[in-house]
């Protein structure tokens, strides 16, 4: 990771790791607000995606 952040920071590109930890945050639900469900099931089948991709997580 560090040798990653060395090599784009020349272009402008911060990194940051995100590791699973212990305990639950509820993490995940927080990325979907109320207000945004009718856009998001808009997608049809791709709104599925987050989820799909984050079901490891939990």
């Amino acid at each position: 990771m560090q040798a990653l952040r060395y090599e784009v920071s020349g272009f402008g590109v911060d990194i940051t790791l995100v590791e699973p930890g212990p305990f639950g945050t509820n993490l995940i639900n927080i990325g979907r607000p109320a207000a945004r469900k009718k856009i998001i099931a808009e997608y049809g089948e791709l709104a599925n995606v987050p989820d799909a991709m984050l079901s490891g997580f939990c």
